[in-house]
Formats: structure tokens, C-alpha cells, sequence
């Protein structure tokens, strides 16, 4: 089918008939689009600051037109229907190139959708996340949507796990589908001799295994290990090192813009056990997990009483439900703080404290790199604007928190989705799965782009946990450390 969409002059998409939730929502598309840059939003390079100034436009000023006055109700009705979230529709947009979305006798533009939701994930508009609050199928559509145009401007072949990973929020009816309805589209996996094909005679734990498999053997690389799906650990017929396509998980998920090469430039020393069952990898144990605070999963929080939808001089309390995030924020950095001090009274050295804050940001900004003093300066300003959020402050400090926290919290809220800070027994700060457990093992695989948690099982042999940032250990200086390289078997 991919070959047809690939030649096809036009590829129609139908997203079913026109009802009256949905009436004008291709209207309001087309009439959202017109506000933003006429230039594809791939096109545009830069800043959202330099491509205003570049522009001429004021986002902020488009921001309160699209909240303010703007109908998305019918364009949250439509962003609700399941063709948004099959994954075998993804190639029929990836693989065209002019497709045509169809309800009833409506006509639009992918590229128009598309560039839409690009521009508002960009720059960081929350009119779709507000409306998704109340339907979760809004935020999956509308993330599904920028999922497909990332993958439909990636030039040439797509390796089968950059899928993967794009392709986690999509769903299917038979679990097998995670896997074969990407093969389409994918470069590396259907050529070869050792190419996969779909075979539906197989359950879908021999499909997901043999991707593993084909991975670790075929094209030498551990990133099945960090694809963004979970690893099971209860299941005896599921080896722990095989991920689960069809459980997305942001634990185990590591993007390719993280520079990272814990292993440095070693190759993979690994061997497959004649079933499939164990993998044994060559490696170095490094440390072991002592201290573990709790996942970064937000949950309600007791905060100070406050009448909804009242303003504390400086900043607009809109709901309960944001300062309600204000006080749990905060709860969830003194915690960390309170794992991260190695001075009396909760306290840091200078040195202790550019640990804490590197490690609080996986040691990136938003361009990937490793952050400037000025930004451990900011989070510094942040964690005290924190520990006063409740007191009455004047409009200025409210706009200095306003900058302070935007600055910060997308960095953190990026890498801290369900994993917990931690420290080990050598007293080196990490970010780690939530399924973490005190005497879990840090080690380095070769090959590996990041330290790896391992669980000790019986006969000396482990289960797999997750990758963490382990700070200090990002880039390569575990083997400076002497430790000797071990095999480690994962079952």
C-alpha cells in the first residue's frame, strides 16, 4: 500500500461524514492558519523571538485572538474521531504527497492541518491542551497529527525505531500491527536477507521479540532498549529486554538529539541465547541505587484555600487546578532538594548544587546542549520564587516568576514524565525509572548512550530496568574508572 501512496497525484482521506459537532471546523482551520507565517512552519528556522521579528508578527498578540474569540469546539470535535489515532493511517500521509482530508462534502488540506498544529506546538499555545483536559482524544489526536508531519518531512529512508518512537500514542486492533503497520514505511528492517515480514501465524510476543532480536543481532544497536515502550518484568514468557510495542512508556524513551555516549564510541559485545530468551550484553557494573524519591507523576496536593478564579496580586490564579500544579511543584523540589543536599540543614555546596540542577535537566536546554551558568542561575531563582508562590507578592515579582518558570519547568517537565530523583551509594545524583527499586545496579553497556538500571535475578543473571542520567557518567567516564567489562545476562 505504501507504494501507492507514494504514487499516487492525490491521496482522499476520509474522516467520515460531516455532523453538526464538527460543522465549519475546516473553516476554522483554514481561518487559524491565515494568522501565522505563510511559510510552511518546516520552512521556519530560528527562535520564536527571531522568527517574530523576521515576520512582523506578534504570537502573543495571535494567542489571545485563538483563546479569546476563536470557535474550537468543532475543530476539538474533530480532532476526537479515530482516524487520528490508527496507526496504519499513519502512511497514508506519510507516504503522499498531496493528501486531501474528506467530512462529508468538506475539503482540506493536509498541509494547512498540519501546519497549524506545528505552529501552535511551537510556540507553545495551550489552546489545544486546554481543550484536552476535558477529552483526551483531543490531545492524542492533535499530538498524532504533529507526529505524522515530523515523519512525512523526514527526508530519505526512516530507520523502523524512529517509527516506533513517533509512531507510540497510535493504536490498533491486532497488537502486531505496533510493528507491521511501520514496515511500509520503514528503510532498514524489510531489506536484507534477515528482513522482518509480516507473518500474523506468530503471537505478537515472538513479533516483538524478533524485533529485539533483529536489532541487537542484525543492526548492532541497543536502541530497542530506550524506544519508548515498556519493558515487562512479571512475565515469565516475556524476556525483560524485549520492549512491549504496544505499551507506550516515556521511561525508557531517548531522543536522538540527546548527544549523549555514556559507552563512548565502543560497539556492542553481545550474544542471544539459541531461544531467544537471554541476551547477554558486555558491560560494567558502576553503582547501586541507596536513595529513591517519589515518581514525578502529578497528583493532587493540599494547597492554601483560595476562592477560584481570584487574582493574587501579580498572578492570575485562574483555577484551582493551576495552583493546585504550583503547590505540588513545589512539594516536588523540596523533596528533591532533600535528596540531592551533602551539607547540614538541607544545604549544598556550589559544586553539589550545579549537580542538582544539571541533573534536575538531564544536563540539556532546549537546544540540546549542555546549559550556560545562566541557566543553573534561573533554576536557582525558580526554586526560591517556589518556596514563596503562596506569599502575597507585587505584579513586577509576578512577571519575573512568569519568565523564570517558563524558562525552566518545559526543560524539566520534557525529561521527568514518571521517572524519580534519586542518589547512589557512591552519592551520585540520577534521574531513574519509576519502577526503580533501592539495590537496583547502574551499569554501562558497551554500545550504550546512556547508563542502564539492571535488576539482580537468581543465577547471577538480571532483569532490565530502564536508562537513566546518571550525572557524571553521561559521557564515557565510567571507563576511566578501571572496573573490568563482565557479562551481564538480561533475561
Amino acid at each position: 500500500m505504501s507504494l501507492i501512496y507514494q504514487h499516487a497525484r492525490q491521496t482522499n482521506i476520509w474522516l467520515g461524514h460531516r455532523t453538526p459537532e464538527v460543522e465549519n471546523s475546516f473553516g476554522a482551520i483554514k481561518e487559524a492558519r491565515k494568522l501565522f507565517p505563510s511559510l510552511s512552519a518546516f520552512e521556519l528556522k530560528g527562535t520564536v523571538e527571531s522568527i517574530q521579528k523576521g515576520t512582523g508578527l506578534d504570537f502573543s498578540r495571535i494567542l489571545g485572538h485563538l483563546s479569546r474569540t476563536f470557535d474550537w469546539i468543532p475543530v476539538s470535535a474533530l480532532l476526537q474521531r479515530p482516524w487520528f489515532r490508527r496507526k496504519w493511517v499513519l502512511q497514508e500521509v506519510v507516504m503522499s504527497e498531496n493528501a486531501v482530508l474528506l467530512c462529508g462534502d468538506d475539503k482540506l488540506s493536509w498541509a494547512i492541518l498540519e501546519d497549524l498544529m506545528i505552529y501552535i506546538r511551537g510556540f507553545q499555545l495551550t489552546i489545544i491542551s486546554e481543550n484536552a483536559d476535558s477529552n483526551p482524544n483531543v490531545g492524542a489526536g492533535s499530538g498524532n497529527i504533529n507526529a505524522m508531519a515530523t515523519a512525512r518531512h523526514r527526508k530519505g529512508g526512516q530507520p523502523v525505531f524512529d517509527l516506533l518512537t513517533r509512531a507510540r500514542e497510535f493504536q490498533c486492533t491486532d497488537p502486531r500491527d505496533h510493528l507491521y503497520a511501520l514496515l511500509g514505511m520503514a528503510s532498514d528492517i524489510t531489506e536484507g536477507p534477515n528482513r522482518i515480514t509480516p507473518d500474523y501465524n506468530i503471537t505478537s510476543d515472538q513479533v516483538y521479540r524478533q524485533l529485539a532480536a533483529w536489532c541487537a543481532t542484525v543492526k548492532g544497536s541497543l536502541e530497542f532498549l530506550s524506544c519508548g515502550y515498556e519493558h515487562i518484568l512479571d512475565e515469565r514468557s516475556f524476556p525483560s529486554w524485549v520492549p512491549d510495542i504496544s505499551k507506550p512508556n516515556r521511561e525508557t524513551i531517548l531522543s536522538p538529539r540527546m548527544h549523549y555516549c555514556a559507552s563512548r564510541q565502543t560497539a556492542p559485545r553481545l550474544m542471544l541465547s539459541q531461544d531467544q530468551s537471554t541476551l547477554t550484553l558486555g558491560g560494567i557494573v558502576i553503582d547501586e541505587l541507596e536513595v529513591l524519591g517519589q515518581p514525578f507523576t502529578y497528583a493532587s496536593t493540599r494547597f492554601p484555600p483560595v476562592v477560584a478564579g481570584t487574582d493574587r496580586p501579580g498572578i492570575n490564579y485562574s483555577t484551582d487546578h493551576y495552583l493546585d500544579q504550583m503547590a505540588w511543584s513545589k512539594q516536588m523540589m523540596q523533596e528533591c532538594l532533600a535528596i540531592a543536599s551533602d551539607l547540614p540543614g538541607r544545604t549544598m555546596s556550589s559544586e553539589r548544587f550545579e549537580q542538582f540542577w544539571r541533573t534536575m535537566l538531564w544536563d540539556l536546554d532546549g537546544n540540546m546542549e549542555s546549559p550556560s551558568a545562566e541557566t543553573g542561575a534561573i533554576f536557582k531563582k525558580l526554586l526560591l520564587d517556589l518556596s514563596t508562590i503562596f506569599d502575597d507578592h507585587d505584579k513586577e515579582w509576578g512577571k519575573s516568576f512568569i519568565f523564570t518558570s517558563q524558562a525552566i519547568e518545559p526543560l524539566f517537565t520534557a525529561f521527568y514524565e514518571d521517572r524519580r530523583f534519586s542518589s547512589t551509594a557512591n552519592g551520585h545524583l540520577g534521574c531513574v525509572p519509576k519502577r526503580a527499586r533501592l539495590g537496583d545496579k547502574l551499569c554501562i553497556f558497551h554500545g550504550g548512550k546512556t547508563p542502564y538500571f539492571i535488576r539482580p535475578c537468581e543465577n547471577g543473571q538480571y532483569q532490565y530496568i530502564g536508562i537513566c542520567y546518571l550525572h557524571g557518567f553521561m559521557h564515557g567516564e565510567a571507563l576511566d574508572l578501571g572496573i573490568e567489562i563482565q557479562d551481564i545476562a538480561l533475561v
